[in-house]
This record gives C-alpha cells, sequence and structure tokens, in this order.
C-alpha cells in the first residue's frame, strides 16, 4: 500500500513538473467559422489525391463543395512536431472560403467619368452608375472564374475597364451632333455587351446607365452648346407662348361667333314672339269687330304697282257693301 501511494506522489509530482515545465500535451480546441445570410461558403479538402486537387478547378466540383450551413466545425488533424508525445500541433483538414454576395455599386464621374472622343474629334466625359452583384447559384462561377477576388475590386477593375472600352468604341463611330442625340442608344449597346459578359463569369449587373449630362475638354465648346441649348429652349418657350396666344384667340373668336349666334336667335325668337302677340291681337279684334282691315291690297309688294280693291268676308267694309 505504501508502494502504491509512493508511486502516485511520483507520478503525481512527475506530472506537476511537467506541467510546469510546459511538457503538455496541446487540447485540441474545436473550431468553427460562420457565414452570414449575405454569404456563401464552400468547404474543400487540404489533402487528397491528385485527382482531387485537379477537380477543384472546375466548376462542377464547387458545386459539389458548396455549403447551405451557416455554423461550420472545421475538423483538425494532429500532426507531431518531436519526439516527446506532447510536442504536437493542430492542422485544419478542411479549407472554408467564402463569397460575398453583397451588391456594389458605383457612380463614376467627375474625374472618375467614362472620357471618350467623337469622330469628329470632340473630346468629352460622360458619368455612368452601375449595380452588380452575385447570385447564389451563381456563386460556384464567380469562385472558379476570380480565385477568391472580392466583388468591390472587380467592379473597380474588370466591369468599369469594359464598360470604358465599349463606350469609347460606340461615341468613336458617331459626330458630336449624332451622339447628342443617340445617348440612349450608346448606353443600350454598351449594357448589352457587359452584363452578357459579366453574367459568364458569375456576376449579375443589374443596372447601367448615364448619370449627369455630357462634359467638354474644352470650354468655348461647352460655352457654345450651352448657349445653343438656351437659345432654342427660348425659341421653344416663344412658340409656346404663340400657340398659347393663337389658340386663346381662336377660343375668343369661336365665343363670340356663338354669342352673336345666341343673339340673332334670340332676336328671332323675339320676333316671331311679337308677331304672335300682333296676330293674336288681331285676332281678337276682327272678331269682337273692333278692327277694320284695308279694303286695297297691294299684291306682290311695294314696288310691283298693283293695287287690288278687294273686299274681305267678315271686314266692316264688306258688310256695309252688302
Amino acid at each position: 500500500m505504501k508502494k502504491k501511494r509512493l508511486i502516485s506522489a511520483v507520478g503525481l509530482g512527475l506530472a506537476v513538473m511537467l506541467t510546469m515545465s510546459g511538457c503538455v500535451k496541446p487540447y485540441n480546441e474545436k473550431k468553427f467559422v460562420t457565414v452570414d445570410a449575405n454569404e456563401t461558403a464552400f468547404v474543400l479538402p487540404l489533402e487528397g489525391k491528385t485527382s482531387d486537387q485537379k477537380a477543384f478547378d472546375s466548376v462542377e466540383y464547387l458545386e459539389k463543395n458548396m455549403v447551405a450551413s451557416k455554423r461550420i466545425e472545421i475538423p483538425r488533424k494532429e500532426i507531431k512536431t518531436g519526439r516527446a508525445y506532447w510536442k504536437v500541433e493542430y492542422i485544419d483538414e478542411v479549407k472554408v472560403i467564402k463569397i460575398d454576395r453583397s451588391p456594389e455599386t458605383r457612380e463614376w464621374t467627375g474625374k472618375k467619368a467614362i472620357s471618350s472622343e467623337s469622330k469628329d474629334s470632340v473630346k468629352f466625359s460622360q458619368g455612368i452608375s452601375a449595380t452588380s452583384s452575385i447570385l447564389p447559384e451563381d456563386t460556384p462561377k464567380f469562385l472558379f472564374t476570380y480565385k477568391g477576388k472580392k466583388l468591390e475590386n472587380i467592379m473597380d477593375n474588370e466591369i468599369r475597364n469594359r464598360l470604358e472600352t465599349k463606350m469609347i468604341e460606340e461615341f468613336s463611330k458617331l459626330s458630336m451632333e449624332e451622339i447628342r442625340g443617340s445617348k440612349a442608344d450608346v448606353i443600350n449597346k454598351v449594357s448589352k455587351d457587359v452584363i452578357a459578359y459579366f453574367k459568364e463569369q458569375g456576376i449579375t449587373i443589374s443596372n447601367i446607365g448615364y448619370k449627369g449630362s455630357l462634359a467638354y475638354d474644352d470650354s468655348k465648346v461647352q460655352e457654345a452648346l450651352t448657349a445653343e441649348a438656351t437659345a432654342q429652349a427660348n425659341k421653344k418657350a416663344q412658340d409656346t407662348i404663340n400657340a398659347m396666344n393663337e389658340e386663346k384667340a381662336k377660343s375668343e373668336l369661336a365665343q363670340a361667333k356663338d354669342k352673336k349666334q345666341a343673339m340673332d336667335t334670340l332676336a328671332e325668337m323675339q320676333e316671331l314672339e311679337n308677331a304672335k302677340i300682333v296676330a293674336e291681337g288681331l285676332a281678337e279684334g276682327l272678331k269682337s269687330g273692333k278692327v277694320q282691315l284695308p279694303s286695297t291690297y297691294i299684291e306682290g309688294g311695294a314696288n310691283s304697282g298693283s293695287l287690288l280693291n278687294l273686299p274681305l268676308e267678315g271686314t266692316t267694309k264688306a258688310k256695309e257693301d252688302k
């Protein structure tokens, strides 16, 4: 019993000595990687067959190793670094690559605007805005193409460069006058090319558009165009005023005609009403014998010269003749 106690005491003392001297095997702590909602993760083995490592260089391989979990435990392997049992370290057996899919927006204006030149050698710059993102289903293609590059860097380099190249190419085909009238056509052609190209690389560009107006390098050109634009605006304003005055005059004339027609109609109605009153009064007078019609009438009007002396039945004169 005493012997056992002695051995235990020696073992405990040895353990204490080893602990104090740092001769203790390190603990293999668990390691985790958290994947945020705007991220897509890939878990790739760091060791394996050569064929497996070669397969990494394909979209299909990345699709198989894309994970949906938001908390990934990293398996770790013990590696001996010396003869003593405590001479060990732990290394990760897999690598987690996270792709941030958050949208990136750029407004290249001012000094960062796209510089171009027209077919008639007028130099100018045009501001551009663009927004891009990575769809979840496109992350394997994106990772395969850009090998871990961030979207923000690609936006400032590859995307801007292709935009600039295509805009310069399209603007150089047109005169300055054509450019001012065909800006929409140019940006439509450029957008179609750039959007289609980067979609094949795993990037979705949702918006490409002009930001601001054309800025000419030569201030004299800018002043001349400003004066021309002002003159056109003034002419347009005057044309609008003239058209409004013309419409007003037409309206007033129409109102005057309507008023005259209404007054003529009222006058005719009044004449008819007066004639009706006279006729009714005459009829009443004839009936009562208080009114005597003339016995002589002019046939055919005052200028015909034909006079007739015709008695009328029921008149006072006709009664006397009987």
